[in-house]
């Protein structure tokens, strides 16, 4: 911000100088200059726009405040990928930016993408069949790992999934009829060979259940995953042996 300040009124200074006709304002060049180099030095440009407009108090320069910060943005963009922050990261070995789809070094990109569904997912938990009653398929429900058991039908197709919370609020209504076929619903699936990437935004609404993995749309489980898989097989496929040699 000092810098930017500096240069922009700098620059003003120059101008008013060289056309004292025209009136500049030099502080107004310094506004311009202060929000232009932070944008560049931290691509945040609506952050600069902002954080300059709440130290100043000054809206008569929004236009070309504006013009300024896309332009050094746009340019700071075509010069580095990195930011001041991810930079600074970087020089002590840590790329936040490594899941994104390609790193620096040239890799296949990050554990994320790398590691699949089917390397994550753990067993399916074992089907109940629809006319179980509430107290089976809750006994079936804690014990689990899952917030969800697969429901299938007497002559074993597969029907849908019977989910913790939905069992939860049949229970509070005091219904004795209801089976867990009643509570069958469908799930998002994943497949196998996934990435654990794309998986990941499928789970964020499904943290409670995690979701099934099956070989085809509307088929039965053939495998399960929920969030905590993720972390252990990500954790799994980053972990390096520690050479003691070298420890101090």
């Amino acid at each position: 911000m000092f810098i930017g300040g500096m240069l922009g009124t700098a620059f003003g200074d120059a101008a008013n100088t060289a056309f004292p006709s025209l009136g500049i304002s030099p502080g107004a060049f310094g506004l311009v200059g202060m929000a232009a180099v932070f944008a560049a030095a931290s691509h945040a440009p609506i952050a600069a726009v902002l954080i300059v407009f709440e130290l100043t108090g000054e809206y008569s320069v929004i236009l070309p405040l504006m013009a300024a910060v896309v332009l050094a943005t746009g340019l700071s963009h075509l010069i580095s990928r990195d930011n001041i922050y991810t930079l600074k990261l970087l020089r002590r070995g840590i790329d936040i930016d490594a899941d994104a789809g390609t790193d620096r070094a040239g890799d296949d990109g990050g554990p994320l993408y790398r590691l699949t569904v089917g390397e994550a997912m753990r067993p399916a938990p074992d089907p109940i069949r629809a006319d179980h009653g509430l107290a089976e398929l809750a006994v079936r429900l804690s014990s689990g790992r899952y917030g969800a058991v697969p429901v299938v039908a007497p002559d074993g197709s597969h029907l849908g999934f019977a989910v913790a919370n939905e069992l939860v609020d049949e229970a509070d209504d005091r219904r004795d009829d209801v089976s867990a076929g009643d509570l069958a619903r469908r799930l998002p699936e994943l497949v196998p060979a996934m990435s654990l990437h794309d998986a990941l935004s499928c789970l964020a609404d499904h943290d409670a259940t995690g979701l099934p993995v099956v070989e085809r749309p509307g088929g039965p489980p053939i495998g399960w995953i929920d969030h905590r898989d993720v972390l252990m097989t990500s954790y799994r496929g980053t972990a390096r042996p520690v050479d003691t040699a070298t420890r101090s």
